[in-house]
């Protein structure tokens, strides 16, 4: 009987042990595992690390790590089972309508809308050829949807992840590091939340199948807009000037998307180049 008790006291030290050492071990040693296990393309080892640091950073409430894990835990899984994405796509506007931090909340909607804007850029052809329909709450598989509703839905996160813009422009976009990845176009905007989520949700915008009559245009020339004058308000010029470049080469491309004329838009282009030229951000 004391025999039993020693043997059964060693098994749980050595499986604590095991314990203590996993959860010791650094996020960077811990990607480091899942680099190795992607080149020697062995998928469920790497789900199986993804899904351990996702449990390790959200038992350490650190978001930018769970939200990293979740989405190449996903790929992963949509890799061998592709039906699993529309599982994960629930997963996770789920998690952007509850989550209770008011900053990953934005970063979760702002994912989103750039899901359901892939998505259907991928299956353009598709959707090109489909009717339109009304919305409808009830209609919940998105192999059954028309171009609209996802536009509906784009415009819908989209809004949601900048409806908090003080927030996001006092917001480091270095504090979501890893998830966030920092480049020297962010120094010119102060490496704030709100141009990072802005440009997001313009990029998911462009990727929508548009025409004429579309709420798209307007939506993007409002959110460039916005984001112009904002900058202009807190005297970065630099910001502002990128932002306007931006701007205009968004509208620049629905502009040849359409098959229109866009020489004003080029002739306006240059001048404002040229205006700026002794500015670092246009050497």
């Amino acid at each position: 009987m004391v025999m039993r008790k020693i043997v059964v006291f060693l098994l749980l030290c050595l499986f604590g042990g095991w314990i203590l050492s996993s959860q010791a071990q650094s996020f960077d040693n811990l990607w480091k595992q899942v680099e190795q296990a992607d080149k020697q393309s062995l998928p469920q080892t790497a789900i199986k690390l993804t899904d351990n640091i996702f449990r390790k950073a959200e038992a350490e409430k650190n978001s930018p790590q769970m939200l990293k894990a979740y989405i190449r835990q996903a790929k992963y899984q949509e890799n061998l089972t592709p039906d699993s994405f529309y599982v994960h796509l629930a997963d996770i506007e789920h998690w952007a309508n509850t989550a209770p931090v008011p900053l990953d909340r934005a970063i979760l909607h702002s994912f989103v809308a750039e899901i359901y804007a892939d998505y259907a850029y991928r299956n353009s052809w598709q959707l090109r050829n489909s009717k339109k329909i009304a919305d409808d709450e009830q209609l919940t598989d998105i192999r059954e949807w028309s171009s609209n509703m996802f536009e509906q839905k784009v415009l819908e996160h989209t809004r949601m992840a900048l409806k908090d813009s003080l927030l996001l422009l006092e917001t480091s976009s270095k504090t979501y590091i890893p998830f966030v990845v920092t480049n020297k176009t962010s120094d010119y905007y102060g490496h704030d939340m709100y141009h990072l989520l802005t440009l997001r949700g313009t990029n998911a915008l462009s990727r929508l199948l548009s025409d004429e009559n579309s709420t798209v245009p307007a939506e993007a020339y409002s959110l460039f807009h916005t984001m112009i004058d904002t900058y202009r308000k807190r005297n970065n010029q630099d910001a502002v000037l990128l932002a306007t470049l931006d701007s205009m080469s968004w509208n620049r491309n629905a502009i040849v998307s359409w098959n229109r004329n866009n020489e004003l838009a080029e002739e306006t282009l240059n001048r404002l180049i040229a205006e700026n030229e002794s500015r670092e951000i246009c050497a």
